[in-house]
């Protein structure tokens, strides 16, 4: 199941993630059978944060957290990400093929407005559902089910922007149990 919530973020906060990510993207890499690599199938490029490294982070850390009921070491440090003109996601799972720490729930939060005919829905094939990125809108799924199995109604993708609109959202995913990893992606 998707959830939206609108208003997750306010406009300045979202301004502020963009201002902090400025000068620090590098391309996005995925996991792959283990292991941290560059894929055609992400060609967006990633900012990395540190835990609570700004007030704004450890805020949304903690608003995470307190939602979800989970302590804040499960979540994974935020990443956010950008798309430029022909950048896409394609469709893929946030859980691992193989784990003993798996991702259980993603929040995706939209830094920036994206209209219909710019592109950069994320879309969800079993659903058929495509949800546009409008400013602090938050979409969340949880990538295991209460028995700890994966869910493969979460495939999903971020669709290929088409104009010359840039794309900011934060990735925020949390864990089974305590991250102290450094595997990115």
């Amino acid at each position: 199941m998707i959830q939206i919530f609108d208003d997750f973020l306010c406009a300045d906060g979202c301004e502020e993630m963009i201002a902090l990510a400025q000068n620090r993207f590098k391309e996005s890499t995925m996991v792959v059978g283990g292991r941290i690599v560059t894929n055609t199938a992400r060609t967006s490029t990633t900012c990395h944060l540190q835990r609570a490294e700004t007030e704004l982070v450890q805020l949304l850390e903690s608003t995470v957290a307190n939602i979800i009921k989970v302590p804040i070491e499960h979540i994974e440090p935020l990443q956010i990400v950008r798309y430029d003109k022909g950048q896409e996601y394609r469709p893929h799972f946030d859980y691992f093929d193989q784990t003993d720490n798996q991702r259980v729930h993603t929040f995706l939060v939209y830094l920036n407005r994206l209209e219909d005919s710019d592109g950069g829905a994320t879309y969800f094939p079993t659903y058929g559902a495509r949800i546009q990125p409008r400013m602090g809108r938050c979409l969340y799924f949880r990538n295991m089910d209460e028995n700890g199995n994966v869910n493969e109604n979460t495939l999903h993708g971020g669709e290929k922007i088409l104009t010359d609109a840039v794309k900011y959202a934060i990735n925020i995913w949390t864990r089974e149990k305590p991250y102290s990893g450094s595997a990115r992606s």
